[in-house]
């Protein structure tokens, strides 16, 4: 691959979610300084919304590295009925034995675990990802999981990461007391222009390479083709990366970024990745 002769240590436009890649900026520091603040707060729901790809989940991760040591944290991000019951789920991501018991039996048992933390003085936030899958009956479930709490302790505290079909569901006739328990709804925007420049750079350098690596062109034909979303950022640069290293290129310009436009468009990759001879060793650019 293109790391060895990028001098990456590792991708660095990797599609999967890593908190060490977390791009500190205004728009992402406020999301995650409002999470902060709620949690702090003893809100009881909290609610993130955002773009396909628009970075929640890397910032849902880092929330949870940095309130892990005050918190007992539990993720839950197979939000889809078709997965199995939730309450399931959030048992698993607490660690609880299932045993094949009952719905009921595991709220029971999920109720009792978090009495058991708050009385060794923590309380539990449970973090739920891809939240725009869950059911109005998911919904409703979570609600009920609140009632624990009183009006003078907060036991357990639950964040909501989800795209913005998770705003329309919140508002369903039926889900009207649950919307009511909401304290903070936040939403995620895209990056500008000045901050997709600064976001490449970032990771490039995050994982050993040149900051300088794509140029000022090249990364403004990334921004207006991603629209400042970081998934499709990351993408479209770690396609350019492959073209580069199969062209032997030093730096990542707009003609290969306008290249594996046009590819990723079509739904092919260039042919010239193929061409690379598997036995000749990886060189530094010049």
């Amino acid at each position: 691959m293109y790391e060895e002769f990028y001098g990456f240590s590792r991708r660095p436009f990797s599609l999967l979610p890593d908190a060490t890649f977390f791009f500190s900026n205004r728009k992402h520091d406020d999301t995650l300084n409002t999470l902060q603040g709620a949690l702090s707060n003893q809100f009881g729901f909290c609610v993130v919304t955002g773009e396909i790809g628009a970075g929640k989940t890397t910032i849902s991760r880092k929330l949870v590295d940095i309130i892990r040591s005050d918190y007992h944290v539990g993720v839950v991000s197979n939000t889809h009925e078709a997965f199995g019951d939730l309450i399931s789920w959030i048992a698993s991501a607490f660690e609880l034995p299932l045993h094949d018991q009952s719905r009921a039996e595991l709220h029971q048992a999920f109720v009792e675990h978090v009495k058991r933390v708050f009385g060794k003085g923590k309380r539990t936030v449970l973090v739920v990802d891809e939240a725009q899958n869950l059911s109005v009956a998911g919904l409703e479930e979570l609600r009920i999981l609140a009632n624990i709490n009183t009006d003078a302790e907060q036991m357990l505290q639950i964040v909501l990461i989800g795209q913005l079909q998770l705003r329309e569901r919140l508002n369903h006739p039926d889900l009207e007391q649950f919307k009511q328990r909401i304290v903070v709804h936040h939403h995620l925007g895209a990056l500008d222009h000045d901050e997709c420049l600064d976001y490449i750079r970032f990771r490039t350098t995050c994982a050993k390479g040149d900051p300088g690596l794509f140029t000022d062109e090249a990364c403004t034909a990334v921004y207006h083709y991603s629209g400042g979303i970081p998934r499709l950022i990351n993408r479209l640069c770690d396609t350019a990366l492959l073209y580069g290293h199969a062209e032997s290129c030093p730096v990542v310009g707009i003609e290969l970024v306008a290249e594996a436009i046009k590819d990723q468009q079509a739904g092919v990759l260039s042919s010239a990745i193929w061409k690379q001879t598997s036995a000749a060793p990886d060189t530094q650019p010049p």
